[in-house]
Order: structure tokens, then C-alpha cells, then sequence
């Protein structure tokens, strides 16, 4: 069975992807400058897409090279585990909390069960994992492309495909609209799996430019983003229709949400040696990154557990007590599935999972 090799820098990054959709999916619990601060630097769903896709072009890509079955059936394989993965968390999140708040006749829950098992609807938090799953079906065409070189044109027919997207985000949808199109989102997917390449070749000192280059691309997409606040800017904005969006993605949204990728990335590589030191911190985020997956269906069902008692009444100081017992509860889970690890404890099924 093949295994990641275990990279502190990559997990430290990928714990910093996971706190954030935690804290942004808990962010209506907060006071709104703070929840407006979440909201706006939200890279989550994006470096998530991104990591996916930076392990296929540094991990992967060289057993690939090697022997390609192997490594094809296992990314089908982790497409299948997303699908089985799905389908619990749909048993027992999304029908039970649909079915007791909304849904009103057994027809509407055969109706939503039908429409939650075939992906054709869109539940929040339940609809991300959906995302991942072509994406790593299709993983074996960007490792073909990667193998042989012809990055030029894997990332041209990404464009592409993005392109038609921003015509017409939902081309392929056969359901709800979806949240993230696949056909668009995808160019993260691509961008990752082309830099987990180039990072194999890419030296400390190379750090120094990339980290400039990012910081600048980052201020420039931040002017384009809140730049309404300086007159000129904002008259510039509004002449050539140049605003970011994320829902659906546009270019500029993709620039907005690829500077922030890029430069915490940049600086994670560039600065690792000093991010190091700090070893309380690095160690919770690391923990979070080698346990990501296990801790975003975790965090599902705390928060549905928190819009549960919501629903039914719950008052401020209860609310405030149970987001503390959420953000504890995720991290005692965390780490004791990381302790199970490290001791070969885990249970079959989890291992079969998330592993």
C-alpha cells in the first residue's frame, strides 16, 4: 500500500487551509469585524483544491514515473473513499437535519435522499467533498501530461476550460447550481499539481524571489479587491466591470484568492526556518494538516450540531458555551486520532478511509 511521506512544511500550510474553513464556517458566531476579516481573507476550499492538486505534481509524479498502476489505482481509489465518506456523513448529518427542520412529508426526504446520494443538490459544508472527487478521477490524465513534460499544455486546456466556465459556470450541472464548478475550480486543482513539480527543482535561495513576487501580487490583488475605497480606483473598477467573485469564480476572483494561496505558500517555504521555532504553533497547525480530512467531517458535525441547537432555541450563552466545546472537542479528536496513529490504534475503518 502506498503512503505519504510525511513533509512539516506542506502539513503546517495544509493546518493553516483547515483552521480557516473552521473558523469561516463558525464566523456567523463571531462579532461581525471579526467574521468580516474571516470572510475576507476565506482561502480554504482554495488551498484545500490546491494541495490536492501540489501532491499529485510532488509526490505522486515521481512513483508515477516509476510504475503508474499502483499510484492510478490509488487515486481512483481516494475518489471512492470521498464517495463512501459522503454518503455517511449524508445518513447522518444532512437527512436527519433536513428531515426533522425542513423536509415535511416522507416524499421529501425519499425525494432529498435521492437528490444527496446522486450529488444533484447542494447542502452546506456537505457540498465540498463533491468537489474533490472528479478531481482526483481525472488526476491520472495531469500525471500523464506532468510525465511527459507538456505542462504548457496541461495548463492551457485548464485555462480553457475555465474560460468556457466563466461563460457558463454551470455547463455541466445536471442538479443545483453548484456552489464550486468543478469546471472552474479546477485551475487551482492544475496550478497546485504544476508548482508540487516545479517544487521538487526549486532551491531555498529561489524562495527569496518567489516570496517578492508574491507579496507584490498579493497588495495588487488586495487594491483590486477593496481598492473602491480610493476614488481613482474605484472609477477604474466600475468603467471595465473589474470585480472579484468567488460564487461564481471569475478571473479576477481567481487572481484574489490564488495571491493569498501563493503567498502563504511563499512565505511558508521561504521563512520555514523561522516558522519552525515556534513549536507549540507549528506543531497544532502540522497536527491539523496530517489529520485535515478527519478534522473537516469532525468540524460538520459540530456545526450542524451548534445550527441544531440554534433551531431549536438556543440561547447566546449557550451558543458561546457550545462553540467552545466545539473548538475543544475538534482538537482533543484530532489529536487522539493522531496519537492512534502514531501507536498503529486506528481502527480499521479509519484507516481504510483517511488513510
Amino acid at each position: 500500500m502506498m503512503r505519504n511521506e510525511r513533509d512539516d512544511k506542506i502539513d503546517f500550510f495544509r493546518g493553516l487551509v483547515i483552521s480557516d474553513m473552521v473558523l469561516v464556517h463558525l464566523s456567523g458566531y463571531f462579532p461581525r469585524p471579526i467574521s468580516f476579516v474571516l470572510e475576507s481573507f476565506d482561502f480554504a476550499v482554495e488551498g484545500f483544491i490546491f494541495l490536492a492538486g501540489f501532491m499529485i505534481g510532488k509526490h505522486y509524479l515521481a512513483k508515477y514515473r516509476k510504475d503508474p498502476i499502483p499510484v492510478i489505482k490509488r487515486l481512483i481509489g481516494r475518489a471512492g473513499k470521498l464517495v463512501v465518506i459522503q454518503y455517511i456523513m449524508i445518513l447522518t448529518i444532512s437527512l436527519p437535519y433536513y428531515s426533522f427542520f425542513i423536509l415535511k412529508s416522507t416524499d421529501d426526504i425519499i425525494s432529498f435522499a435521492k437528490s444527496s446520494f446522486l450529488f444533484l443538490n447542494q447542502i452546506p459544508i456537505l457540498h465540498i467533498l463533491p468537489t474533490f472527487i472528479p478531481l482526483f478521477a481525472a488526476s491520472p490524465v495531469l500525471l500523464l501530461l506532468l510525465s511527459r513534460d507538456n505542462t504548457h499544455l496541461l495548463l492551457l486546456a485548464s485555462l480553457a476550460l475555465f474560460l468556457v466556465g466563466c461563460y457558463d459556470p454551470y455547463i455541466f450541472s445536471i442538479g443545483d447550481n453548484t456552489i464550486f464548478p468543478v469546471i472552474l475550480w479546477q485551475l487551482y486543482f492544475v496550478l497546485g499539481s504544476v508548482i508540487g513539480k516545479k517544487s521538487n527543482e526549486t532551491k531555498l535561495s529561489d524562495y527569496n524571489r518567489i516570496f517578492k513576487l508574491a507579496a507584490t501580487f498579493l497588495v495588487f490583488c488586495l487594491l483590486l479587491k477593496y481598492g473602491s475605497y480610493f476614488d481613482s480606483i474605484r472609477e477604474v473598477k466600475a468603467q471595465y466591470n473589474i470585480y472579484p467573485k468567488k460564487f461564481p469564480l471569475n478571473v479576477y476572483g481567481f487572481m484574489y484568492g490564488s495571491s493569498i494561496l501563493l503567498f502563504l505558500y511563499a512565505f511558508t517555504m521561504r521563512f520555514w526556518s523561522f516558522i519552525k521555532t515556534g513549536t507549540l504553533t507549528v506543531e497544532v497547525f502540522a497536527l491539523f494538516g496530517r489529520q485535515s480530512l478527519a478534522l473537516f467531517v469532525i468540524h460538520a458535525y459540530f456545526i450542524y450540531l451548534i445550527q441544531t441547537v440554534t433551531q431549536l432555541g438556543g440561547g447566546k450563552v449557550i451558543i458561546d458555551l457550545l462553540l467552545l466545546s466545539a473548538i475543544a472537542g475538534i482538537y482533543i479528536a484530532i489529536l487522539t486520532l493522531d496519537r492512534w496513529s502514531n501507536t498503529k490504534r486506528l481502527p480499521f475503518a479509519y484507516k481504510w478511509l483517511f488513510t
